[in-house]
């Protein structure tokens, strides 16, 4: 697994150049999904507090989003604290679904279609026995129930023609489009 660092000459040695002006921006995006929130009797708008998680690696974009259900949330796990998925969903459910503060969250895979195949890959890395491969098949299910499918930039049935995309274009992915 990859371990990727911020850069020293920007957060400082043990990071703590980054650490406040993050937790300034996070408390801004609390403060903007709650001032969006109509609480009222006419609900005409729900906000979510969220943020992106965004690996991208080997010209594979493994992004997804989380989603928190309630003001309840922990700071943002980057690809920084947690390179794997399988240690984002672990970091997830410990400091919020399990931290005992009413949190509750989703992990919402995007853009599969610029992932090389790698947003759904069936390995079950570290585990060595069947009943730890269903545990994170079951972390998995419990984290990330949906997946992203369309947004503005398009959909990810499938799409031919992106730059670093590895593989041969499928002929039936521009079908009724």
């Amino acid at each position: 697994a990859e371990h990727p660092k911020r850069l020293e000459e920007i957060c400082g040695a043990d990071g703590s150049g980054c650490r406040g002006p993050a937790s300034e921006v996070w408390q801004r995006v609390q403060d903007a999904a709650e001032q969006a929130y109509d609480r009222s009797s006419r609900c005409s708008f729900t906000s979510f507090v969220a943020y992106e998680y965004s690996p991208s690696t080997g010209v594979s974009t493994l992004h997804r989003n989380i989603i928190f259900k309630n003001e309840h949330v922990p700071f943002p796990i980057s690809y920084f604290e947690q390179p794997t998925r399988e240690g984002l969903w672990r970091e997830l459910d410990a400091a919020c679904r399990n931290a005992g503060t009413g949190c509750d969250v989703l992990a919402i895979p995007h853009n599969p279609n610029e992932s090389n195949g790698k947003m759904f890959r069936v390995e079950y890395p570290g585990a060595t026995t069947v009943d730890e491969q269903r545990a994170q098949a079951e972390l998995r299910a419990r984290m990330e129930p949906l997946l992203e499918v369309f947004q503005h930039k398009g959909d990810s049935e499938c799409r031919n023609g992106l730059s670093g995309i590895v593989g041969e274009p499928d002929e039936q992915c521009d079908f009724e489009k």
